[in-house]
C-alpha cells in the first residue's frame, strides 16, 4: 500500500472494509508548523478518518493524541490536538463506534527524534553536565504500543482518554547520564554554572525563533503526568524505564 498523505487526500474506503480496530498515529510534530496546516492535517484528515471508520463498520478508533492537549496550550500542536479530542468526544455520541484517545507523554525509544535525539547527539558531542533541575514525565515505544492493545482490547460505551508515562520523573541531567552509560563514559562530572546554561537557552531561543525562555522550559521545567486511570481501568503497568531502553536507541543512532 502506497503512504498517503492525509493533509491532502482520504485513506481509500476499501482498506477499512472489514477492519476492527483503527489506530490513528499520523500528524505532524516535532517540526514548525502554520496554524492551517494543523488544522488541515492533525484536525480535519483525523475527524474525516473517524467518520470513514464509521462508515465503514470499524468497531473502535483510537486517536493517539499527547499530553499537550489543552485548551490554552502555549502551542498550536496542543491546542489542535485538544481541539480533535473534543471534535471526537461529539462525534462518538451515538455511535456504535468506540472512540478513545491516548495521551502519551514525550516517548523514548529507537529512531527517537525531537528533543531527546538533540539531546542525545549533544552528549555525544562531549556537552557539558547539566544541572539537575526540573522534572518531566516520559514513556517508552513499547510500553505506548502495549497502552493501545489494552484499550483496543475493550469496546466502552462512552469516549474516554487516557494518560501515559512510564511512572519516572526525569531530568535532563538523568537522561544525560543515562547516555553516557549508555555510550560506555562515566556518569559525568564536567558543567558549566546555571547563569550559563540560561545564557546558552536563550542564545538557542534566538536562533531557532522560539518564544523568550521556550528551551529552559523544555531543558529544566517541570512537566509531570499520571497514568494513573490507565493502571486502574484496564490494569496497564508500564515495563521499562529511560535506562533500560537507551541501549537500544543508541544502537539505532550510531
Amino acid at each position: 500500500v502506497n503512504a498517503i498523505d492525509l493533509g491532502h487526500g482520504t485513506v481509500p474506503d476499501e482498506l477499512l472494509t472489514g477492519v476492527q480496530w483503527v489506530f490513528h498515529c499520523a500528524g505532524i510534530a516535532h517540526q514548525q508548523a502554520s496554524d492551517e496546516d494543523y488544522r488541515r492535517v492533525n484536525h480535519e484528515a483525523s475527524l474525516n478518518l473517524a467518520r470513514q471508520s464509521m462508515t465503514a463498520g470499524v468497531s473502535s478508533f483510537i486517536f493517539l493524541s499527547s499530553v499537550k492537549a489543552e485548551a490554552d496550550a502555549d502551542s498550536l500542536y496542543g491546542q489542535w490536538k485538544w481541539r480533535t479530542e473534543k471534535a471526537l468526544e461529539q462525534l462518538s455520541v451515538g455511535s456504535s463506534m468506540a472512540i478513545q484517545c491516548l495521551r502519551p507523554a514525550l516517548v523514548y525509544g529507537p529512531g527517537v527524534g525531537g528533543n531527546l535525539g538533540q539531546l542525545i547527539m549533544g552528549v555525544r558531542r562531549y556537552m557539558p553536565m547539566p544541572p539537575d533541575s526540573g522534572a518531566r514525565s516520559l514513556v517508552g515505544i513499547s510500553d505506548l504500543l502495549e497502552a493501545l492493545c489494552a484499550m483496543a482490547a475493550q469496546q466502552p460505551a462512552t469516549f474516554r482518554c487516557f494518560t501515559a508515562t512510564d511512572g519516572q520523573q526525569y531530568s535532563t541531567c538523568r537522561l544525560y547520564q543515562a547516555i553516557r552509560v549508555g555510550l560506555g563514559r562515566s556518569s559525568g562530572s564536567a558543567w558549566l554554572p546555571i547563569p550559563v546554561w540560561r545564557l546558552a537557552c536563550l542564545g538557542l531561543d534566538i536562533l531557532t525563533q522560539r518564544t523568550r525562555g521556550d528551551t529552559w522550559a523544555r531543558m529544566f521545567g517541570e512537566e509531570l503526568y499520571s497514568s494513573e486511570a490507565l493502571h486502574s481501568e484496564l490494569g496497564w503497568q508500564p515495563q521499562q524505564t529511560f535506562e533500560q531502553a537507551i541501549g537500544a536507541m543508541l544502537e539505532a543512532t550510531s
